[in-house]
C-alpha cells in the first residue's frame, strides 16, 4: 500500500465530517463520503465506544435566567465526551456582553493528569477562518485591497484555469469558497514551518484545475483561506502572523491566542489526541505554518468568550462594528447548501427560528465549534483535544440547555475516521486469523506434497494461465486498495490519511491484501498440485463467502455512482468490476468444486456405511431393518450430499444481507432496525412452521420405509401375489393407501411454507410502502434521496432473503435425513472416544498417592478393589513392587502412571494436586504387554543421533537395528530384544518418572543382572524416579525401596536405603 511521509496538508477543517459536510454544501458531495465510508464498511457492525474518565477544572460561572441549572449542563458536556471519547473540553457561553458559563473538563494530558482549565490553549481548525476574513475586510477598509480585484492583482503568479483555460478569480470568490478550488486541494498543503511556508502553500495552486466557474457555485476548499492570508501579508509588508496580531488580536485584547504552535506550548497547550486502535491516543501532528490562515489559530475559552462577545454586541473592545456586520453577510448569489445555510466571512449563516450564524473546525488532533444567536444574544464556543464531531453536539446542547430548552436529538455524525479506524479493528481481527489459518492450510498442503499426497496436474499451459489469472487479479486488488483515498475520501491521498487516519487503516488495508495474497497461494497449490478425494470446505467457505461480498459490492457500487460527479466514476468502477470479478470466479470455483464433492460425499457416505454394515456381526445385522439400509443408502445419503450446495449457497446469501444491512444502517439506522425486525419476524414464522412441519416430514420419511418394505414386498412375494388376485388386491389397496398418505403430507408440509413464503412477501412490501409513505411524515429531515436508496437496496435484499429462507425446508428434511443416518451408523459402530494431551510440570521430586482408592468392576459383575494407598515416591530413588499374581501390582501401576481413573483420593506432584492426564505425561512406562510403534514418535532424533548410537551399543542391538528418520529397520526381533528397543525409547524421552513392568523377565541371565545392577542404578542416578514391578527377588535389594502388594492393598514398605546405611554402620563398628 503506498504510504509516504506525514503529508497530510491539512489543517482548517472540523473533524474530517466537518470537512465532508462543506463539500455537501457544494451539490450534496457529502453523499460521496458518507455512501463510500458506507461501501467500505459492509459485513461489519459499530462497537461501542471506549469509557474514559472525566475530571473538571476550574473555572467560572454567572448567574443566568435559564430554568436549567449549570449542573445539568456539566452534565450533559461530560456525557457527550464520553459518548464522544474526547480527553478535554474547554467551553465558553456568552449572553450579551456577560460570560455565564467558563469552565474547561476533562483532561489537557491524560498521561500527565495535567486538568482542562479556561486559560488551556487548543488549535481552532477552521473556526480560524472568521479571523483571516476580519483581517482581509480590515485591509479593505483601509483601501489596501478589494475584495472585486483579482487575486492577480498581488499574486501574479497565481494563474488558475476552468476547462483547460485561464480564468480570473477574485479575492471575494476565495473568500466566500466560490472560486471553484477543488476540496481535494487540502491533500497538497506542504509541511511547512519557514517564512516562506504561506507562499509555499499558494503556490501549490499554480495552473490548478477549478470544480466549476469563479462565482458559479458554492465549494468548500480550506487553501482559499490561506490564499487570503497571503494576500494580507503582501498587501501589509508584514508577516501573516505580525499583521493578524497587531490589527486584529490586541485590539480585541485577545492576548491569550497565537499564530505560533512554538509559542503557544510555551502557554499550556494542551495534548492533542487522534483515536487509534479504539481509542485516543496522544497524537503530534506535523506543523502547516502554510495552513495558519485556514485553520491553526490557537486560543483558550477566556479569548473564545472576548470572541464571542465581539460578535454578539458589536464594537465591544473597539471593534470596528461594519467589519463585523460585513463578516456576517452571506453570500445570496449562489444556491444555499443542502441545510439551507450560506457562507460568508468564516462563517456560515442560516435561518433556525431566527439568524444563526455558525462555523466548526478540526484539525488532525484538535476541533472546535462556535455558534451565535445574533438576536437572542447567546453564543457557545467549544474546543476540544481531539477531531471530533461531539464538539458541535456539545455546543448546540449546551446552548439549547443555557436558554431553558431540551437538547435536540442527538443526531451527531461519528468523525468518519473514528469510524474507519473501528472498521479497520475488526477488519484485522479478522484478516490476521484468515491469514494464520491460510498459512496454516498452505503448511498443510506442503506437507502432504513433500509427503507425496499431491501430485502435479500434469498441465503445464493450465499451470501459466492459472499463475497469471492470479496475478492480474492480485494486481488489481492492489489497485483497488491502493484507491481507497482517492474513491472514498474524496480524492485524498495515503499522504492525507496517513496524517488525518488512523494508523489501523493501512494496517487492516495491508492485512487484507496480505490474506488475499495467502488465499491466491492457497488456491495455486491447491489447483496445481492435486489430491485424490479431497474435499476442500475450507475453500468452498472461503470462495462462498467471497462470493457473498462480490455480491453486495456490485450493488452498493451502483448505488455509491448514483451520488458521484465528474471524475469518480472512473474510481468506482474499478470496484464494480472487482465486485463482478470476485463475484463470477467464487460462484464458478464453487459450484465446479460443489460438482465433484457432492458427488464424490454421495459415494464415500455409502461406501462407509456398506463397509461399517459388511463388518458388523450377523446378528447385529438382523437388527436393523432392510428398509432403513435401503433409505439410508439411497434417500438419505442423496439429500444429505446435497448440504454442502444448500450450506454455500445460505453462506453466500448471508454475508450479502448482513452487507445489505450495515449498508442499511449508514443510509438509516431506523430503516436498518425496520428491515431486521421484517426479516426476524419472517424468520421466526419459517422457524415455528418448520417445527410443525418437521414431524409431517417425518412421518413421510417413516412412510419411505414403510413403501421400501413394500417394495420388497413385491419382489420377494410376486409368485405369491401372482398366484392369488385376492391377495394381489388387498396388496394394491395397501401400497396405494401409503403412496397417498406420502403425498397427502408432503402437500401439507410444503404448502405451510408457501403460506409463510407470501406472508414474508407482504411483510417485504409493507416494509417497503412504510418508508415510502411513512417514513417522510415521522421523520421530517430525511431526504428523498436517503429514501430512494433504502428502498433499492431493500428491493435487491428480497433475493437474498428468500434465497435464506427456501433454504430452511430442506435442512429440515436433511436433518431428519442424518438423525436417520446416525440412527442407523449407531447400531453398528462403538463409539470411540478421544484423549487430548498434556505437557509435565518439570522435574519431579516427590509423587505423592493419598487414600487412593479404586474399584475394577468386571463383565461379569465381578469386582476388585484397590486401596487405599497412601505412598510417596521420590526422584533419584528406586522402588520396586512385588507380590503375587492378581495382587493388584498392575492395577496399582495403572493408576500411577494415570491409565486408570481413582475412584478418590489424590495424587500430587511436588506437593501439587495433578490431573490424570497431566499425570501420565511425566511416565515413560513399559508394561508386559507393551506395544513397540515402527517409529520414535514425539522424540527429537536428528539431534539424539549421538545418544541413539551410544544405547544401540549398550543394549547390545547395533549390529540387529538401523534407525533411519526415527523408524525402525525392523522390530521383528524376539521379545527381549524388542523390549531393549523399548528401553531406547524409555532413554530417548527424557521423563522423569519410569516405569518397568516385569521387563526383565523376558531377558537372558547376564542382561538381566545388567538391568539391575547397571541400568537402573544409573537412571537413579540422573535423578529419576524408577519404579520396578518384579519377582527377581535375587535384586531385590538394589531398590531402595521395596512395596509389597497384596490384596489390592500396600502390606510392606520399606526403604532400604535406612536399612543398607545400619549395616554399614554395624560393619563399620
Amino acid at each position: 500500500m503506498q504510504r509516504g511521509r506525514n503529508n497530510c496538508r491539512c489543517a482548517a477543517f472540523s473533524s474530517f465530517n466537518f470537512t465532508f459536510a462543506q463539500q455537501k454544501r457544494s451539490e450534496g458531495n457529502v453523499l460521496k463520503i458518507r455512501w463510500g465510508l458506507a461501501g467500505l464498511l459492509v459485513m461489519f457492525t459499530l462497537m461501542q465506544w471506549v469509557s474514559s474518565m472525566t475530571v473538571f477544572a476550574e473555572g467560572t460561572t454567572a448567574d443566568t435566567n435559564s430554568t436549567t441549572t449549570w449542573s445539568q449542563i456539566e452534565a450533559f458536556i461530560q456525557e457527550k465526551m464520553k459518548e464522544g471519547n474526547i480527553p478535554g473540553v474547554a467551553v465558553s457561553v456568552v449572553q450579551g456582553d456577560q460570560v455565564v458559563y467558563e469552565k474547561g473538563v476533562g483532561y489537557a494530558d491524560v498521561e500527565k493528569q495535567l486538568p482542562v482549565g479556561p486559560e488551556t490553549l487548543f488549535e481552532l481548525g477552521s473556526t480560524s477562518k472568521a479571523f483571516t476574513a476580519l483581517g482581509i475586510l480590515k485591509l479593505q477598509e483601509k483601501g489596501l485591497v478589494n475584495l472585486q480585484d483579482p487575486v492577480t492583482k498581488y499574486l501574479p503568479w497565481l494563474t488558475l484555469q476552468y476547462k483547460g483555460k485561464p480564468v480570473e478569480v477574485t479575492l471575494e470568490q476565495f473568500y466566500h469558497h466560490t472560486s471553484g478550488v477543488p476540496f481535494r486541494t487540502i491533500a497538497d498543503i506542504p509541511i511547512a514551518s519557514g517564512d516562506d511556508a504561506l507562499e509555499q502553500t499558494a503556490r501549490t495552486l499554480i495552473n490548478e484545475e477549478l470544480d466549476s466557474l469563479p462565482g458559479d457555485r458554492y465549494n468548500y476548499a480550506t487553501i482559499n483561506y490561506d490564499v487570503l492570508g497571503l494576500v494580507i501579508a503582501k498587501v501589509s509588508g508584514q508577516s501573516y502572523e505580525a499583521f493578524m496580531r497587531d490589527e486584529v488580536l490586541q485590539p480585541l485584547h485577545m492576548n491569550q491566542t497565537y499564530l505560533s504552535r512554538a509559542e503557544a506550548s510555551q502557554h499550556g497547550l494542551a495534548q492533542g489526541y487522534k483515536y487509534e486502535f479504539l481509542e485516543p491516543r496522544p497524537y503530534d501532528a506535523p506543523e502547516y505554518r502554510g495552513n495558519v490562515p485556514a485553520g491553526y489559530l490557537i486560543s483558550n475559552a477566556e479569548d473564545m468568550a472576548t470572541w464571542l462577545q465581539t460578535q454578539l454586541v458589536l464594537s465591544t473592545n473597539g471593534s470596528s462594528s461594519a467589519l463585523i456586520r460585513e463578516s456576517h453577510q452571506p453570500n445570496l448569489n449562489v444556491l444555499p447548501s443542502i441545510d439551507g445555510s450560506y457562507y460568508a466571512g468564516g462563517w456560515f449563516v442560516k435561518q433556525h427560528g431566527g439568524v444563526k450564524i455558525f462555523h466548526d473546525g478540526g484539525n488532525p488532533n484538535f476541533s472546535s465549534y462556535i455558534v451565535l444567536l445574533p438576536q437572542e444574544k447567546w453564543g457557545v464556543a467549544v474546543l476540544a483535544n481531539s477531531n471530533s464531531a461531539y464538539t458541535q453536539t456539545i455546543a448546540e446542547g449546551v446552548l439549547d440547555l443555557a436558554r431553558g430548552k431540551q437538547p435536540a436529538e442527538d443526531t451527531t455524525q461519528e468523525f468518519i475516521f473514528n469510524r474507519v479506524d473501528q472498521l479497520s479493528v475488526i477488519l484485522l481481527s479478522i484478516m490476521t486469523p484468515l491469514f494464520l489459518l491460510t498459512c496454516g492450510m498452505i503448511v498443510k498442503k506442503l506437507i502432504e506434497l513433500i509427503r507425496k499426497q499431491r501430485r502435479f496436474s500434469g498441465k503445464p499451459f493450465m499451470t501459466a494461465v492459472q499463475f497469471g489469472f492470479f496475478g492480474v487479479f492480485l494486481f488489481g486488488f492492489y489497485y483497488v486498495l491502493n484507491s481507497v483515498p482517492n474513491v472514498f475520501f474524496n480524492g485524498m491521498s495515503w499522504n492525507f490519511v496517513e496524517v488525518w487516519g488512523p494508523q489501523s487503516l493501512l494496517i487492516g488495508l495491508s492485512s487484507t491484501f496480505i490474506a488475499v495474497f495467502a488465499l491466491c497461494i492457497h488456491f495455486l497449490l491447491s489447483a496445481i498440485f492435486i489430491k485424490p478425494d479431497e474435499k476442500s470446505f475450507f475453500s468452498l467457505v472461503i470462495l462462498s463467502v467471497a462470493s457473498g461480498l462480490g455480491n453486495a459490492l456490485i450493488i452498493f457500487v451502483i448505488n455509491e455512482s448514483f451520488h458521484y460527479s465528474n471524475g469518480y466514476e472512473a474510481g468506482l468502477l474499478a470496484y464494480f468490476a472487482l465486485g463482478i470479478a470476485i463475484y463470477i470466479i467464487g460462484q464458478r470455483l464453487v459450484r465446479v468444486k460443489l460438482i465433484q464433492l457432492t458427488n464424490n460425499e454421495v459415494y464415500s457416505k455409502r461406501l462407509t456405511m456398506i463397509n461399517k454394515i459388511l463388518n458388523t456381526s450377523y446378528q447385529r445385522f438382523e437388527e436393523i431393518e432392510n428398509e432403513k439400509i435401503y433409505a439410508g443408502l439411497n434417500n438419505d445419503t442423496e439429500l444429505i450430499s446435497n448440504f454442502a450446495n444448500v450450506l454455500v449457497t445460505g453462506l453466500t446469501n448471508s454475508v450479502t444481507l448482513i452487507c445489505c444491512f450495515v449498508y442499511l444502517g449508514m443510509v438509516n439506522f431506523y430503516g436498518m432496525l425496520t428491515s431486521v425486525v421484517v426479516i426476524a419476524l419472517a424468520a421466526g414464522l419459517y422457524t415455528l412452521v418448520g417445527q410443525a412441519s418437521k414431524k409431517i416430514w417425518e412421518d413421510t420419511r417413516n412412510l419411505q420405509n414403510t413403501f421400501f418394505r413394500l417394495i420388497t414386498a413385491i419382489v420377494k412375494g410376486y409368485k405369491e401375489l401372482n398366484l392369488h388376485s385376492g391377495k394381489r388386491q388387498d396388496f394394491r389397496n395397501d401400497i396405494y393407501t401409503c403412496c397417498e398418505e406420502y403425498r397427502d403430507k408432503r402437500i401439507e408440509g410444503d404448502t405451510k411454507f408457501a403460506n409463510v413464503f407470501v406472508i414474508g412477501e407482504l411483510l417485504f412490501t409493507i416494509v417497503i410502502g412504510i418508508v415510502a409513505f411513512i417514513f417522510p411524515l415521522i421523520f421530517s429531515d430525511i431526504r428523498t434521496d436517503v429514501l430512494r436508496n433504502y428502498i433499492f437496496v431493500f428491493l435487491y435484499m428480497t433475493g437474498p432473503v428468500h434465497g435464506i429462507m427456501n433454504t430452511v425446508p430442506t435442512l429440515i428434511q436433511m436433518r431428519i435425513s442424518w438423525e436417520r443416518i446416525n440412527g442407523l451408523i449407531k447400531q453398528i459402530t462403538l463409539m470411540e472416544s478421544t484423549r487430548t494431551g498434556a505437557k509435565p510440570v518439570g522435574h519431579v521430586e516427590t509423587l505423592e498417592m493419598k487414600d487412593v482408592k479404586f474399584r475394577y468392576r468386571s463383565q461379569n459383575g465381578e469386582t476388585f478393589s484397590v486401596g487405599p494407598i497412601n505412598l510417596t515416591l521420590r526422584g533419584g530413588e528406586i522402588t520396586f513392587i512385588t507380590g503375587g499374581n492378581g495382587s493388584g501390582k498392575s492395577t496399582l501401576a495403572k493408576l500411577m502412571t494415570g491409565l486408570y481413573e481413582a475412584d478418590s483420593g489424590e495424587i500430587y506432584i511436588n506437593g501439587e494436586t495433578i490431573s490424570r492426564e497431566t499425570l501420565s505425561q511425566h511416565y515413560s512406562a513399559i508394561f508386559t504387554d507393551f506395544h513397540l510403534f515402527e517409529k520414535m514418535y514425539g522424540i527429537d532424533y536428528v539431534k539424539k543421533q549421538e545418544r541413539i548410537s551410544h544405547y544401540l551399543k549398550e543394549l547390545q542391538l547395533d549390529d540387529k537395528i538401523e534407525i533411519v528418520d526415527g523408524k525402525f529397520s525392523t522390530t521383528q526381533l524376539s521379545t527381549g530384544q524388542r523390549k531393549r528397543l523399548a528401553l531406547l525409547v524409555t532413554y530417548l524421552e527424557d521423563r522423569p518418572i519410569l516405569l518397568f513392568d516385569e521387563w526383565a523377565a523376558d531377558q537372558d541371565a547376564s542382561y538381566r543382572e545388567f538391568f539391575y545392577m547397571e541400568i537402573l542404578p544409573q537412571l537413579r542416578d540422573e535423578n529419576r524416579c524408577v519404579i520396578v514391578i518384579s519377582h527377581d527377588d535375587r535384586y531385590f535389594h538394589t531398590a531402595d525401596r521395596l512395596i509389597k502388594v497384596d490384596l489390592g492393598r500396600i502390606v510392606q514398605n520399606d526403604d532400604q536405603r535406612i536399612a543398607r546405611e545400619n549395616v554399614m554402620t554395624l560393619s563399620q563398628a
